[in-house]
C-alpha cells in the first residue's frame, strides 16, 4: 500500500517526543478522510551506526483513542511506534460529550457488533478501520530511523479484532499480538454472537465473507502471541483457545487469571515485550507448551503437559471448574504443582482434577514471572459431541 500524505499537527503534540499528525484515510462517499496519530521514534533510531529500530502498530479498543502513553511505552523499550483513532476523533475526552473529541476529517463512525453489516462494503467502518491501519503501517515504514523489516502490530479488544483481520491481508508485519479479541464471532457467548444469530442467513453469509476473523487467519504464518484473561464478558476462553488454534503452530497463549478488560490492563502483560523482542531482536523466547494429554480416570482427570523453555519453568497451575452454566464467568478453581529446578528447562507436569471438572486450562510460570498456558478444554462440551 502506497504511503499516506501526512502533516504533523505540533498543535496536539504529546511529552517525551511524542509527535501527532494527520494521514489521507480512504474517502467516504464523496469526502476526503483524515485519521489523528500519535507516533513516536526512539532516540536510538538516530545514533550513529543504527540501522534503524524495530516498530509497532498499535490498534485501540471500542470508543477508545490514540493513546500516547501507549506510544510513549514502546519508545522506552526501543521500538518506534504509532498509535491512531480509528473513530474520527481526537484523544482530547468531552466531557460534557461523554466522548472523545470528533474532528472534521472523520470517516464512517464505529458501529459495534457490526449494526452497519448491510451497508456497501466501502461504507462500513470496519472497512475504513482496516485500510487505515495498513495506511498507518506504510506511514510507520516510511520513518528515518525505523527499520521496515522489524514491525509488528499489537491490537487491544475490539483492535484485537482488527488486528486479526488485518495480518490476514497484510503480509509485511513480522508479529502480531491480539489482547482479549478474538475470531468464531457465530459461536460466541457474548453479545457478539448475539448480534451475529440475530441476523438472517443472508446477514450471517455476507459477515462470514467479509469479517469473520478466522477466515482471516487462516492465511496467517507470522508468529502470534494471544493474550487474555479467563473471565472476559466480551471474548470468552471458549472462542479465544479456537481462534489461537487455528494459528497454534505459529502461536503463544498467555492467560492472565482475573484480567480485568480494559486499555490500562492490556499494556501490562511482560509477555507481550518479550514476545515482541524474540522476534524482531533475538531475546529469549517465551516457553513452549510441546504436549498436552487428559484423560477421564478413575480418580478424575488426569491432565500431563510438556515444556521446552529457554529459562527454568518453576510451576505449573491448573484452573478448572466445575460449573460452566455461565461460560462468562466460570468459578474457577486451582492446582500448583511446583517444579524442582533440575527439570525446569524441560519439565513434564502432572495433575489430576476432580472428577466433576467441566472445563480447565493451564499455566506454566517462568522464573521470569512469563505466562504460557494450555487453551481451555471443555470436557463438558466434548462429552456432548
Amino acid at each position: 500500500m502506497e504511503i499516506p500524505a501526512f502533516a504533523y499537527a505540533p498543535e496536539h503534540d504529546a511529552a517525551d517526543g511524542v509527535r501527532a499528525l494527520f494521514y489521507e484515510g480512504l474517502p467516504y462517499g464523496d469526502k476526503p478522510t483524515k485519521v489523528f496519530a500519535y507516533v513516536g521514534v526512539p532516540e536510538s533510531a538516530t545514533a550513529s551506526g543504527e540501522a534503524g529500530v524495530p516498530a509497532v502498530v498499535l490498534v485501540h479498543g471500542g470508543a477508545g483513542t490514540a493513546y500516547s502513553d501507549w506510544v510513549r511505552e514502546w519508545n522506552r523499550r526501543g521500538y518506534a511506534a504509532i498509535a491512531m483513532d480509528l473513530e474520527g476523533h481526537l484523544p482530547e475526552w468531552d466531557e460534557q460529550a461523554g466522548g472523545y473529541k470528533p474532528h472534521e476529517w472523520g470517516g464512517p463512525a464505529n458501529q459495534p457488533v457490526w449494526k452497519d453489516i448491510d451497508r456497501p462494503e466501502r461504507e462500513q467502518w470496519t472497512y475504513h478501520a482496516v485500510a487505515d491501519i495498513a495506511l498507518a503501517h506504510s506511514l510507520l515504514r516510511s520513518l528515518s530511523g525505523v527499520d521496515p523489516q522489524r514491525i509488528g502490530i499489537v491490537g487491544v479488544s475490539w483492535g484485537a479484532v482488527l488486528t486479526e483481520i488485518a495480518v490476514g491481508i497484510d503480509e509485511r508485519y513480522r508479529f502480531a499480538i491480539p489482547v482479549y479479541g478474538s475470531g468464531f464471532v457465530a459461536e460466541s457467548e457474548s453479545y457478539f454472537g448475539d448480534a451475529y444469530r440475530s441476523w438472517p442467513e443472508e446477514t450471517r453469509a455476507r459477515f462470514e465473507r467479509l469479517w469473520e476473523p478466522s477466515v482471516y487467519l487462516r492465511r496467517v504464518k507470522l508468529p502470534m502471541l494471544w493474550v487474555n484473561g479467563d473471565n472476559d464478558a466480551h471474548f470468552p476462553l471458549t472462542v479465544f483457545t479456537k481462534s489461537y488454534e487455528v494459528v497454534k503452530d505459529n502461536s503463544v497463549l498467555s492467560i492472565h487469571p482475573g484480567m480485568p478488560h480494559n486499555q490500562e490492563e492490556a499494556v501490562r502483560p511482560p509477555e507481550i515485550y518479550a514476545f515482541a523482542d524474540s522476534v524482531v531482536s533475538g531475546a529469549a523466547p517465551l516457553a513452549r507448551i510441546v504436549r498436552h494429554e487428559w484423560r477421564e480416570g478413575a480418580d478424575g482427570v488426569d491432565v500431563s503437559i510438556e515444556l521446552d523453555s529457554p529459562e527454568p519453568i518453576v510451576r505449573a497451575e491448573f484452573y478448572y471448574t466445575l460449573n460452566v452454566s455461565d461460560r462468562l464467568s466460570p468459578v474457577w478453581s486451582k492446582r500448583v504443582v511446583n517444579v524442582p529446578a533440575d527439570e525446569g528447562l524441560k519439565p513434564r507436569v502432572e495433575a489430576v482434577l476432580p472428577a466433576k471438572t467441566k472445563a480447565y486450562y493451564t499455566n506454566a510460570v517462568d522464573a521470569r514471572g512469563h505466562i504460557v498456558s494450555v487453551g481451555l478444554t471443555d470436557i463438558a462440551g466434548r462429552a456432548n459431541e
